[in-house]
């Protein structure tokens, strides 16, 4: 005696009768199992709870036993408190940048960068305070020319440089398309201009 059954892909198979049988038999097994995997979770945890963490306007759920609901609120909640990022203007400069036609060149005689991959930071950290905060190639191209600073041959190396070798800036999404790290921010803000060694 045969049967015939439809596999997963819709073309009719012929399948032998203990391969049937085993088949039910599996899945009758592994449906008893996790059915008394569940009610032995519910009758050892008692209630099912339910929690909600607010991060701004951003809402995380968590449900479960209420040993694991009240660990997960209490390492949310503490990772708020430590990694959440301010909003609005608090990281502005508090209008060191102005945004016009020389804020670049301001930006570089104050900060007197030392190669093209320093120089990249420095005009990607003015382009994020103008509100740039994601930029191209031909972004830095402009912002060369409009801190008269002259661009490098290929531009694009001068950012892979910034980013490969010295992380001042990554990629934004798509290929590129850039934008200055924290680390290239602090480099900006706090080591430049390098002490000189006269």
């Amino acid at each position: 005696m045969e049967i015939k059954s439809l596999s997963l892909d819709g073309a009719a198979t012929i399948a032998l009768p203990w391969i049937y049988l085993f088949h039910r038999f599996l899945t009758w097994f592994l449906l008893e199992d996790m059915i008394e995997v569940a009610t032995k979770g519910e009758a050892m945890s008692g209630k099912i709870v339910r929690a909600e963490v607010d991060f701004g306007d951003k809402k995380i759920k968590f449900e479960g036993p209420k040993e694991f609901v009240e660990e997960m609120v209490a390492n949310y909640t503490i990772a708020s408190k430590s990694q959440g990022k301010l909003s609005g203007d608090q990281y502005s400069t508090g209008g060191a940048i102005v945004a016009g036609p020389s804020s670049e060149r301001d930006l570089i005689s104050m900060k007197r960068p030392h190669g093209h991959h320093e120089t990249v930071a420095v005009l990607a950290f003015a382009l994020t305070e103008s509100g740039t905060s994601v930029f191209t190639e031909e972004d830095i191209r402009r912002a060369y020319i409009r801190a008269g600073v002259r661009p490098p041959k290929v531009v694009a190396q001068a950012l892979r440089d910034a980013k490969n070798k010295y992380e001042f800036v990554e990629l934004a999404g798509e290929r590129g398309r850039y934008r200055l790290t924290n680390h290239g921010d602090r480099v900006v803000r706090f080591d430049l201009p390098r002490p000189r060694s006269d």
